[in-house]
């Protein structure tokens, strides 16, 4: 199987296999290609065709064997000039033309081989030149010759030139060359890293060899570097030996980047690391597949391929997973190995790789650290790797333990060579050689190949124009309508294959229409311009392009159009009104004789307007095709017969009257839309016109009273005669015959259909109708002034427009009528005709109906409507909120109107309107309902918002600077409040009563329930807490200001009864008033806050060892502070309750009674109350 696939991937199998396709093309495709006027086609006989893949197949022969030829003279060019790398060097004498020497004589035996040699690989041979070339870097001894012999790799010259390396272990001094089937491999030498021997000779010779790679491969001189360094190195050098290490080494990938002028990748081999101590032991037991495996890290490839700085986090989770690959196999090897050094060194194998770490991250980082005066190399990976198990193996873990504890050194065995390769074989065939086209381009090279296209360029440009200016304006015209058609089509074809036979929308082939139709209209001129002659105009392509558009119709439109009505009817009930329409318009799909395009477009044109509705492009891009459609002949559409019977039973269903009913309401004279809003006037869309009733401006022209006059309903009606001769819809082909009683029966029925719908598109016209919300004062005046006005009032625009489209029968004056004909129209709608003086019509269905609201309207002489009444107090209404917002402030005006109403001081504009209101129709009076609720919240709202200003100003301010955050209103704060501030804030008459008196009374009962007061369902919009707090407010007036109106105060009883028996004497002081208790008898007594000596409390226990125990409160609210601090328990009686005083342990309880349940005692209403900012 690989050998298959690699021949059928092969470049010359696939470039053949190409050919052959296009010869194919050209064989059965040629005779389409045609050109000019005359539609010549070149490729039209089957000899041209011949010759013309004839000629490509040599063609491709000649440019292959080109091919060849170009690619043996650069390899001999190469190597040639390799040969004589020695002109090229320092003069005689110099040390670097003797070392190019040495590298042109190493070369001499291998170019006649070379010149000769294909190197196989897997998709055919390549010569040298072709292959990719790798530079292996390192400093003397560190490993680059024995990993190449141990990679496995592939040697194709070994018969002839040896494989093995030139130099011996110890380190090479001059470039091996290695030539493998895969890469050639450039072995630079260790000096030609550290140039530790000859620096002139070194680097001359390593520059006269990077011109040569620079001349020969110009746009990848070198795929990659790879960087071998002996573990060894790493692990015995010094921190600074590892640092002047790693720069040498950066020095010359620097110089590398710069001579080359490509970023390539870089790989860091590790080698030797069989010298680690436990390597060999560790790893003995794996198998060759093993050993090949890769061991190491490759590294991301940074952002837009821009190398970046070493990462030192990067690198140290990276090798952290190998450290921890290697931990789980540990035990396993341990287990199997019977020697017991053997087990220590594969024990502690993991630590050695560990302690590494730190010597490699920090010779990586210096040698590919960020260097903002140099190009940053291309780090792609890092791996370790073993040539050949020779050496003293290095114990990092024994050495440090040996000089932390000044141990003598114990000497390491020496490790016999195995001659196995560890983790060498896959680097390079699956890491490294599949990555040789990462490397970047030679940016001078590449810039100079950019410069010389941009000449090709400008050169081009130049015969463009030059060819223009002679043949254009006869050629462009025609190829651009050529263009634009190919385009179109082009863009078609996408969409059509996005076009999905069972997907039915619509909208998804309207794309591909368009585009059709835009290529039919390319050509579609009155003239041709003179030189469209002169080009490659073509009228068939025109042809083409409409046929195609009008072939597509059919094949893409037709068929949604036939499957939405099978949708439509297979889904249709008895009770759909377009029922018989949309039965007819399908049957006319499939008859073109019956074919009625005006029919049938009208039924898809409403469909499309309910199915696609707020899509007005989409509506009238369809339109147009649909048009186009009916304009051509159309083939008749296989008709669905289930379909058709579903449809036809649905109708069946239907009365005979139903369906002429509703064939009468579908007929386009009729079903057109009168829009009512240019009857009522732009004053009833502010008021009534929403959202929600919008439709009902839009009524049916056969529901107005023009529509009903032209309506003929009677039995010698046309339509409905035309509705019999329609039978073959349903399937009958007899006519059914009807006599003149029959005919009279269904006349009058569709007669009742049409009043009953008439009645009810009125009926929810004039129910629909609702006053908008009032938004502010100014709005609302706004709409009360149209409201009022007593000719342009919406109301009475409202009741006009519905009095003029329901009131069908008005007076006449009574004529004798002779003609039997107009008798028998009039007998239809007067009866018999008789109808006392003046005559009149029969009132309809639709007169009685609506004679109730009509009547408000309707003037007769002398007496004024019943409906002026009402516009009197709507004026009267809009004078009243006229006097609150053109008051100087109407907040306030607000505010005594709403008083006033609240009160019953004054007239009552509002009450009035609802009066009125209550006596007119159902509709009417919901009007007027919400005119007057929404008056009335209004002058709420703006109440209110007086009442908060002056809450504002009169209360809160005072209670922010004077009460807020002090005692005793703050429980916990340390500042206390002045009895005067407190006094004139909460006495009777004070800041917070006289504003709940003037402001609040007339909204809320301010006795027990304090709930605010109603009237038509509204209030001042009070909250909860502010009711709460102004509560308490007046629960403090109570308490404490019972007995004098300017000052607080309160009087309560005391009387001992308990106290410890440790304690002798208890004495406690209100001002010069003073209780004393000493286990005697308990005496009751009054005592006054304040006392008549000052406010101070002093608390005194005397113990039975004379000891003394004081307490002192200062300042006018130190009772407060007292009770505070001490136990109140509530007693059986609700205003008896037991105090007990404490402290340092001693306590002493007192029976207090006071006055009244509202007392400081239980009551939380001081320490509870908070002014709020707003009510």
């Amino acid at each position: 199987m690989k050998r298959i696939a690699a021949f059928f991937t092969d470049k010359r199998v696939l470039t053949f296999i190409g050919l052959l396709a296009l010869s194919v093309l050209i064989w059965f495709g040629g005779p389409l290609f045609r050109f000019g006027e005359d539609n010549y086609a070149p490729l039209g006989t089957e000899v041209s065709r011949l010759i013309a893949i004839v000629s490509i197949f040599v063609l491709w022969g000649l440019m292959s064997l080109w091919g060849v030829w170009r690619n043996k003279q650069r390899n001999n060019k190469l190597l040639s000039d390799v040969q004589g790398l020695e002109s090229d060097a320092a003069p005689a004498g110099d040390g670097g033309g003797e070392e190019v020497a040495v590298l042109q004589k190493r070369f001499t035996e291998a170019l006649s081989v070379l010149k000769k040699t294909k190197f196989k690989q897997k998709n055919g041979s390549k010569a040298l030149y072709d292959l990719p070339w790798y530079i292996v870097i390192g400093p003397p001894g560190s490993g680059k010759t024995t990993a190449l012999v141990n990679s496995g790799l592939e040697f194709p010259l070994s018969d002839q030139l040896g494989k093995g390396a030139i130099g011996g272990i110890g380190g090479t001094r001059n470039c091996d060359w290695w030539f493998t089937n895969e890469a050639v491999i450039i072995d630079t030498a260790g000096r030609y890293t550290t140039q530790d021997s000859h620096k002139v000779v070194d680097s001359k010779a390593w520059q006269g060899f990077l011109s040569l790679l620079v001349r020969h491969r110009k746009r990848r001189p070198i795929n990659g570097a790879i960087i071998a360094i002996s573990i060894q190195d790493i692990l015995t050098q010094t921190s600074d030996e590892r640092v002047y290490h790693a720069r040498t080494i950066r020095s010359r990938i620097d110089e590398l980047v710069e001579s080359l002028g490509i970023n390539f990748p870089i790989y860091v081999m590790f080698t030797k690391c069989d010298l680690v101590a436990g390597f060999s032991e560790f790893f003995e037991e794996l198998g060759i597949e093993q050993r090949e495996q890769v061991w190491g890290m490759t590294l991301p490839l940074p952002d837009e391929g821009k190398p970046q700085a070493f990462d030192t986090k990067l690198f140290q989770h990276k090798y952290s997973e190998l450290l921890s690959r290697l931990q789980p196999k540990v035990l396993d090897r341990v287990h199997r190995e019977r020697d017991a050094k053997r087990r220590a060194a594969i024990y502690n194998f993991p630590n050695q790789f560990e302690t590494m770490r730190s010597p490699i991250e920090d010779f990586l980082a210096q040698t590919f650290g960020l260097n903002r005066f140099q190009e940053q190399p291309l780090l792609r990976g890092v791996y370790f790797s073993s040539g050949t198990q020779e050496g003293t193996p290095i114990d990092r873990m024994m050495s440090s333990v040996v000089s932390n504890f000044g141990l003598p050194p114990e000497v390491a065995s020496l490790t016999p060579g195995q001659g196995k390769a560890f983790f060498i074989n896959r680097l390079f065939k699956n890491i490294i050689f599949p990555e040789a086209e990462m490397v970047g381009s030679n940016r001078q090279y590449e810039q100079l190949l950019k410069w010389m296209r941009r000449g090709a360029f400008g050169g081009l440009a130049v015969m463009f124009v030059v060819s223009i200016i002679v043949w254009t304006a006869a050629y462009s015209r025609n190829q651009t309508f050529l263009e634009q058609v190919a385009g179109h089509i082009d863009r078609y074809q996408d969409f059509a294959s996005n076009i999905r036979e069972d997907n039915h929308d619509l909208r998804l082939v309207i794309p591909a229409l368009q585009e059709l139709k835009r290529a039919s209209e390319i050509y579609d001129q009155e003239s041709l311009p003179w030189l469209a002659g002169l080009g490659l105009h073509d009228s068939r392509v025109d042809k083409a392009a409409k046929k195609t558009y009008l072939e597509q119709l059919q094949a893409l439109l037709l068929p949604r159009i036939d499957w939405r009505f099978q949708q439509y009817l297979n889904a249709a009930k008895s009770t759909d009104p377009e029922l018989h329409e949309s039965l007819l318009a399908y049957l006319m799909l499939g008859d073109s004789d019956k074919l009625d395009p005006a029919i049938l477009k009208g039924w898809l044109l409403r469909d499309w307007e309910n199915q696609f509705r707020g899509q007005d492009e989409v509506q009238q891009v369809l339109t147009v095709h649909l048009d186009t459609l009916l304009e051509n002949p159309m083939t008749p559409v296989v008709l669905n017969p289930q379909a058709l019977d579903r449809g036809r039973s649905a109708l069946r269903q239907v009365p005979v009257a139903g369906r002429i009913y509703n064939r009468i309401k579908s007929d386009p004279s009729y079903s057109r839309v009168v829009d009512l809003r240019g009857l009522l006037g732009d004053s009833t869309r502010t008021v009534f016109a929403n959202k929600k009733n919008a439709k009902l401006f839009s009524m049916p022209y056969m529901f107005t009273k023009e529509g009903y006059k032209t309506v003929d309903l009677s039995k010698d009606s046309p339509i409905i005669k035309e509705m019999f001769s329609d039978r073959w819809i349903l399937g009958d082909e007899a006519d059914a015959v009807y006599n003149n009683n029959e005919l009279g029966k269904i006349s009058e029925r569709i007669r009742s259909l049409y009043m009953a719908e008439y009645i009810d598109r009125w009926s929810s016209f004039v129910n629909g109708m609702s006053v908008n919300a009032f938004s502010d004062l100014q709005q609302s005046r706004r709409i009360l002034a149209l409201l009022a006005d007593p000719v342009y009032s919406p109301i009475l625009a409202v009741l006009n427009v519905t009095a003029e489209n329901t009131e069908l029968s008005p007076k006449i004056p009574k004529v004798k009528i002779k003609n039997k004909k107009a008798g028998a129209i009039a007998s239809f709608f007067s009866g018999d005709g008789n109808s006392g003086d003046g005559g009149v019509f029969k009132q309809t269905p639709v007169d009685k109906h609506f004679r109730e609201i009509n009547l408000l309207s309707e003037a007769q002489e002398g007496v004024p409507t019943r409906i002026s009444g009402t516009m009197l107090t709507l004026r009267n209404v809009q004078a009243y909120l006229d006097e609150i917002n053109l008051a100087p402030n109407a907040a306030e005006a607000a505010y005594n109107a709403a008083k006033g109403r609240m009160t019953g001081a004054g007239g009552d504009v509002i009450k009035q309107l609802r009066i009125d209101a209550s006596s007119l129709p159902t509709s009417v009076q919901r009007w007027l309902f919400t005119v007057a609720d929404e008056t009335w919240r209004l002058v709420l709202l703006n109440a209110k918002a007086h009442v908060n200003k002056e809450w504002n100003t009169q209360v809160y301010r005072r209670y922010v600077s004077a009460l807020s955050n002090r005692y005793p209103l703050y429980e916990n704060a340390v500042d206390e409040l002045a009895v005067f501030d407190f006094s004139e804030y909460f006495k009777p008459e004070g800041v917070h009563d006289r504003f709940v008196q003037e402001y609040i009374t007339p909204f809320v009962d301010v006795n027990d329930s304090w709930t605010v007061k109603r009237l038509d369902g509204r209030g001042l919009a009070i909250s909860g807490n502010s009711i709460d707090q102004m509560r308490r407010a007046v629960q403090i007036k109570t308490m404490l200001f019972a007995s004098n109106p300017t000052a607080p105060g309160f009087s309560f009883k005391v009387k001992p009864y308990r106290m410890d028996s440790s304690v002798r004497k208890f004495d406690l002081s209100f001002g010069d008033q003073r209780l004393r208790y000493t286990h005697g008898p308990k005496i009751s007594k009054s005592v006054n806050w304040p006392g008549d000596g000052g406010t101070n409390v002093r608390m005194i226990f005397e113990d039975l060892n004379d000891s003394i125990k004081r307490v002192t409160y200062d300042g006018p609210w130190a009772f407060f502070r007292l009770m505070d601090e001490s136990t109140v328990s509530q007693t059986r009686r609700s205003n008896v309750y037991h105090v007990t005083f404490a402290t340092l342990g001693r306590n002493a309880t007192w029976q207090v009674t006071a006055k009244s349940i509202n007392n400081p005692f239980q009551s939380k209403a001081i320490s509870r109350y908070r002014c709020p900012e707003a009510l």
